[in-house]
């Protein structure tokens, strides 16, 4: 490619010699025209595959070629590598236990949400500590009571009925949990008492339209937890919590 490059660059040359008359151009001397054949010339006798005396073979030629040819790839630009794109940060896992490993936690939601029956609204009413409850026996069944040194908290709950008509409430077969904390203190086991709908903890009743049902979830503890400062009630069921601040 190069050979042919400069014997194209020669006719050029040449011709622009020889019709440097037919322009208004400084007409050369001719010692100039001599050097200017000449240096054709031999360029013609260097590179000619049409004369068999040329200054150089055409195994010369076919290195020259092989050697550009090198150094042509040796410059070449290099291929871009694809950049790996770095991986995705891994989602905690429905279980509630991010990628870490650690325990996620439970979303706060009201307290509706978390008992979730349609049509009732559940509401935290009051607290108090009694050494019984209830009061009185009622409907053939004894009240709750405490021992000599104990207490019961209990915390009163209104289920209104707001839909169109009857309804029925049944909690006794859901796993709904209760951790009461006082002082920093924790009682994760309400009473289990016999009671007319089963207390909050169980609730099972049927409430009429526009009613409102209560219902107690009552703690033993000792006597002495009367004077906390601070009360809390957590309530969860399944990946759900509610939080209830009593004191």
């Amino acid at each position: 490619m190069k050979h042919n490059t400069i014997l194209i660059l020669s006719v050029l040359v040449v011709s622009a010699v020889l019709f440097s008359g037919c322009m208004n151009t400084k007409e050369l001397s001719e010692e100039e025209q001599n050097m200017i054949a000449e240096y054709s010339a031999g360029i013609l006798l260097r590179y000619s595959d049409q004369y068999e005396y040329r200054l150089i073979t055409a195994d010369q030629v076919a290195k020259e070629n092989a050697a550009e040819g090198e150094q042509t790839q040796s410059t070449a630009v290099p291929e871009a590598t694809a950049t790996p794109e770095p991986a995705a940060a891994s989602p905690a896992t429905e279980s509630g236990v991010s990628a870490d490993g650690q325990q996620a936690e439970a979303p706060n939601v009201s307290l509706n949400d978390l008992y979730h029956v349609e049509g009732l609204d559940f509401t935290y009413n009051s607290y108090r500590f009694c050494s019984q409850y209830p009061e009185k026996a009622s409907n053939g069944f004894s009240p709750m009571s405490a021992g000599e040194d104990e207490t019961l908290l209990v915390i009163m709950f209104h289920v209104k009925n707001n839909s169109g008509g009857s309804k029925k409430v049944d909690l006794s077969k859901r796993n709904i949990q209760y951790t009461l904390d006082i002082d920093g203190n924790q009682f994760s086991q309400p009473e289990i008492g016999i009671l007319d709908n089963m207390g909050m903890n169980h609730l099972t009743a049927t409430i009429g339209k526009g009613k409102t049902e209560k219902a107690a979830l009552v703690f033993k503890m000792g006597k002495e937890r009367k004077d906390a400062s601070g009360i809390s009630l957590m309530i969860k069921d399944g990946n759900n919590t509610a939080g209830v601040q009593l004191k």
